[in-house]
């Protein structure tokens, strides 16, 4: 009996350590299936991570070829801008020379100079009033030619005459005594005829033109004004230098010639050249003479004089004086005997 009842206690005693070892296989194997599964993870990422390492690579080499190409598009812009401001100013020459070349064909002949001109020839034939009656008679031959050479009436002429004279007489000293003076209080005259052209207007204009029975009136007033400014510079003392080193011409000119005057340039110019001591006049004419043609284009030329000649009489200029009997006081009246001028054009300011 006492072996009988034994037993079972014996068998008992082991089923709490079958129930552990149990426990243990289980977690034995649930352990080895993580692994396995963290090793397929880990093979799955180390693939996933050699992959974008080669698409790095791939992106690296991409970057630097790309690196490259800027590099060689950024030389290529350098050299096209290069090559471009080379042809800019070449096309900028070329346009120059262009416009000289048009300048100049558009006067008549592209090797017209002032040796071959009309005006010239009838300068030198031409005669320096003396008297009051010559000048006046010039002028009436003058204005006649002109009058009738643009389809006017001959009493539209005679009118403008008789209003250009009774202007003179507001002046007797100048009329009897001062030829001169009376030339260039002439030619500064503001009165227009019904075209409404003023008398120096028409006069340059006829130079400029170099062509016509009524050069040879031009020439002979021409002679008058020169004798201020040229024959009658005859002592410093007559001579005015400009309060600045620079005087001023207000004008309009057709936009193709515009090209033609740059820094630099020297050209010989074909007719009377009037300036100004002060700015402020030469924009007044500019703006009078831009109101009656728009299609024009307006300018400002700024003329510089060496400054030399303010102290040192060989440094001055040869064809200018200082015109005193005038409309329009302050002008500066820029001649040489024949009537053109060489200079130097200095800025021109649009």
């Amino acid at each position: 009996q006492h072996k009988n009842k034994s037993t079972p206690t014996k068998a008992n005693s082991t089923e709490p350590k079958d129930k552990e070892y149990g426990k243990v296989k289980d977690e034995n194997e649930r352990m080895k299936q993580e692994i396995v599964k963290l090793r397929s993870e880990l093979a799955s990422a180390q693939k996933e991570n050699k992959a974008n390492e080669a698409k790095a690579a791939k992106f690296e080499a991409q970057h630097e070829s790309m690196q490259q190409m800027v590099a060689t598009l950024k030389a290529d812009v350098d050299s096209w801008k290069a090559n471009a401001e080379s042809l800019k100013l070449k096309n900028k020459a070329l346009q120059d020379k262009l416009a000289e070349i048009h300048f100049l064909s558009e006067a008549g002949e592209d090797d017209k100079t002032f040796q071959k001109s009309n005006f010239k020839e009838e300068y030198e034939k031409a005669l320096t009033p003396s008297y009051m009656d010559q000048l006046f008679q010039a002028l009436r031959l003058f204005i006649k030619e002109y009058v009738n050479g643009e389809g006017m009436s001959e009493k539209e002429g005679d009118e403008f005459l008789r209003r250009l004279q009774k202007e003179a007489i507001l002046y007797p000293d100048e009329v009897l005594s001062e030829l001169q003076h009376s030339s260039q209080r002439l030619w500064t005259s503001d009165l227009k005829m019904s075209n409404r052209r003023t008398f120096y207007s028409v006069l340059n204009e006829v130079i400029r033109n170099d062509k016509g029975e009524i050069l040879k009136h031009a020439a002979v007033l021409a002679r008058a004004i020169n004798e201020l400014c040229v024959v009658g510079r005859v002592s410093r003392e007559r001579i005015v230098f400009p309060p600045e080193d620079w005087v001023y011409r207000g004008a309009v000119i057709p936009k193709q010639h515009v090209e033609f005057f740059r820094v630099g340039r020297q050209y010989r110019v074909p007719m009377f050249l009037a300036t100004s001591f002060k700015k402020s006049k030469a924009q007044e004419f500019c703006e009078m003479a831009w109101r009656g043609n728009k299609a024009y284009e307006a300018v400002i030329w700024i003329v510089h004089v060496d400054p030399a000649g303010r102290d040192d009489t060989t440094k001055l200029c040869k064809n200018a004086n200082l015109i005193t009997s005038t409309q329009f006081p302050g002008m500066c009246l820029v001649v040489v005997k024949f009537n053109f001028v060489m200079m130097l054009f200095f800025l021109l300011d649009e």
